[in-house]
C-alpha cells in the first residue's frame, strides 16, 4: 500500500510515518510512505506516484489541506483522503471532496488503526495499471497493454497496443513503476525493457514480439531474459 502525509510540522509528520510503518509491520502489510512538508511540495512531486491513502493537515502556510484536496480530486477520484487537524471548523467541508475521515490531533492508536484497516480492505486501486504524467495530465495505463518501453534521453517511449506514449522520467523510474506489483518487465538492452507476456521469440541479438515488432537484446542480458521468459511461461 502506498501512503503519503502532507504535514508542515516535520516532527509530527515523522512521528505519524513511524506509527504507520509500525502498524504495517504488526499487521504484515507492506507500506511505502512519503512525507511532504507543504502542498506545493506534494504537487511538485506526487505526480510520480499513485497513492492509496493520503493524510492531509488542514492548516498549512501555502495552500491549505482543503484546497489541496480539491486539486487532488481533479486528478484522482479514488484515493482515500483523511484530514488531520487540531480544529473542528472544516469538518463539513470534507464532504465536498469525499474525504473518508476527519481526525483531530493527537491521533489515537485506535483511530489510526481504523483508517489503515479500512484502507487495506477498501482502497480502490487497479494493480494492473500505472499512472503516469503525460503532457501535464495524469494518465492511467494498463500494464497488460504495454509491449515494451524505450528510453530516449530524459524521456521514455511506452509502446502499447494503442500506440506510443511518451513521458518524462528516467528508465529506472519507469521500470520500477511497471514492476511495482510483479516482475513482468525485464531489461533486454540498456535502452529497452520488454513485457515478458509480449515476447514471441528470443534470438541471440533480438526479440520478436507478439505485435511483430523487433527490439534488440544485448549479449550481456540474453541469459537473464531467456531465463525470465522460460520461468514466466512455466507459470502460465
Amino acid at each position: 500500500m502506498r501512503v503519503c502525509c502532507v504535514e508542515d510540522e516535520v516532527a509530527q509528520g515523522e512521528f505519524l510515518k513511524k506509527r504507520i510503518l509500525t502498524w504495517g509491520e504488526a499487521n504484515n502489510v507492506q507500506i511505502n510512505i512519503d512525507l511532504y512538508k507543504s502542498a506545493n511540495e506534494y504537487l511538485f512531486n506526487a505526480g510520480k506516484y499513485s497513492y492509496d491513502l493520503i493524510f492531509l493537515d488542514i492548516r498549512m502556510d501555502d495552500i491549505n489541506g482543503m484546497e489541496l484536496a480539491k486539486k487532488i480530486r481533479e486528478e484522482d477520484k479514488d484515493v482515500l483522503l483523511v484530514f488531520v487537524t487540531s480544529e473542528r471548523g472544516f469538518v463539513f467541508e470534507g464532504y465536498e471532496v469525499d474525504a473518508y475521515r476527519y481526525i483531530l490531533k493527537p491521533i489515537s492508536d485506535e483511530k489510526l488503526s481504523d483508517v489503515l484497516n479500512y484502507a487495506v480492505k477498501n482502497a480502490v486501486r487497479d494493480e494492473g495499471s500505472i499512472i503516469l504524467k503525460v503532457d501535464n495530465e495524469m494518465t492511467r495505463i494498463k500494464r497488460s497493454d504495454i509491449i515494451f518501453i524505450e528510453v530516449k534521453g530524459h524521456y521514455v517511449d511506452i509502446h502499447t497496443n494503442e500506440g506510443v506514449i511518451t513521458t518524462k522520467m528516467s528508465f529506472e523510474e519507469a521500470l520500477a513503476s511497471l514492476n511495482e506489483n510483479n516482475e513482468l518487465f525485464i531489461k533486454s538492452h540498456r535502452s529497452y525493457a520488454v513485457n515478458l507476456d509480449k515476447i514471441l521469440k528470443i534470438g541471440r541479438t533480438e526479440l520478436t514480439l507478439t505485435n511483430r515488432d523487433v527490439i534488440p537484446v544485448s549479449k550481456s542480458m540474453y541469459e537473464a531474459v531467456n531465463k525470465a521468459f522460460i520461468n514466466y511461461n512455466l507459470k502460465q
